[in-house]
């Protein structure tokens, strides 16, 4: 009977162990919030950051709660939802979106085939405000380390943020959502997505916001996708690079994006329309040249278009798989090659004799 060997598993421990504090590193914390939970579970971690919250009094939230909401989902998640703060329902419940904006938050994640189940659910502030105001600074100070220890353990890819006031909790900033949603933002290892909160969805039941923040949740889902395919970002890395790469992608294949691999689900919530004002099928335009995908020449490689068979191989150019210039495009090259070649007879030799002839 064989037996494991110590000095292995020591070096698997150190190595979780300097994972998590890169990652707390990369968040901007020096100082480690909870102290002997990294040799933990998710789970376990998380169920001992609890308990050690039951009597927290750090702000004045504390007077007027009946619960503290933790957070609610799967430990091991690769999408995690951070929203403002606990309801009346929430707090009476101890869970997070249990009321109408959780329902609605329930509905939103399944158009984009997310399961609750699979994703990580809580707030920035774990105590309910009263009468559902805004969280004020101080508040959301005090439960910022809490919230640090959520992610560092949880350590996810993809962060939606909802509302204003998380997101600009999380990126320190006080720009309005409104300039903040549709892009993706850094956040340490993970990427954030902001959108809207359900909240202000229902207060606000207008086609405009909706179809926002269905591309947002788009958006959030191909993130999600190709970082869950590849484990980490495609070579020509960074966050806007990532989501320019798979909006390219999804435009030559119709089918490469992982929400587009399967039909769109029929969504309660919002209904894009699928026709022109004409009547007639709306039909995909071709991206123009210069938003074709280039390779970067080492581990990235881009998708075939259709028709063409499998995706060449990595690391090879693709002059081919590229759509053709349009015709402006053409005519530009065209005239400058036209200029380049009088310029160079202007002053070759034969010209030279003639002009001297003509002189």
């Amino acid at each position: 009977m064989t037996t494991a060997n110590p000095y292995l598993a020591l070096a698997d421990a150190l190595g979780a162990l300097g994972a998590t504090l890169r990652h707390h590193r990369d968040l901007g914390f020096t100082e480690l919030p909870l102290e002997g939970s990294y040799l933990l579970s998710p789970e376990e971690a998380l169920c001992a950051q609890e308990q050690a919250l039951a009597g927290c009094r750090r702000c004045r939230l504390c007077e007027g709660r009946t619960t503290i909401v933790f957070g609610s989902g799967n430990p091991r998640a690769d999408f995690v939802c951070i929203g403002e703060g606990p309801g009346a329902d929430e707090d009476a419940q101890g869970l997070p979106f249990v009321g109408r904006a959780g329902q609605l938050l329930t509905k939103m994640l399944a158009s984009v085939d997310l399961a609750r189940e699979e994703t990580y659910i809580c707030n920035t502030v774990k105590c309910r405000p009263p009468g559902n105001r805004n969280p004020e600074p101080d508040e959301l100070a005090a439960c910022a380390p809490f919230l640090a220890a959520q992610l560092a353990v949880i350590q996810p890819k993809v962060i939606l943020s909802l509302g204003s006031v998380a997101t600009q909790a999380l990126l320190g900033t006080k720009e309005p959502i409104g300039k903040l949603r549709g892009r993706i933002h850094a956040y340490g290892s993970a990427v954030l997505i902001p959108t809207f909160h359900p909240a202000f969805l229902l207060r606000n039941p207008g086609p405009e916001y909706r179809r926002m923040a269905w591309e947002d949740l788009k958006l959030a889902k191909r993130e999600y996708g190709s970082r869950r395919a590849s484990g980490s970002w495609p070579h020509c890395a960074g966050p806007r690079a990532s989501a320019w790469w798979w909006r390219c992608a999804r435009a030559w294949t119709r089918a490469s994006s992982p929400c587009s691999a399967s039909p769109i689900p029929r969504r309660s919530w919002y209904r894009p329309s699928s026709t022109s004002s004409a009547g007639s099928p709306r039909r995909a335009s071709r991206p123009s040249a210069r938003h074709s995908p280039r390779c970067c020449l080492r581990r990235c490689s881009t998708p075939p278009r259709p028709g063409q068979g499998a995706a060449p191989r990595l690391g090879t150019t693709l002059a081919r798989s590229r759509p053709p210039a349009p015709l402006a495009s053409r005519r530009t090259s065209v005239r400058r090659c036209w200029s380049e070649r009088v310029g160079r007879n202007r002053y070759s030799s034969g010209s030279r004799r003639r002009r001297a002839a003509r002189s």
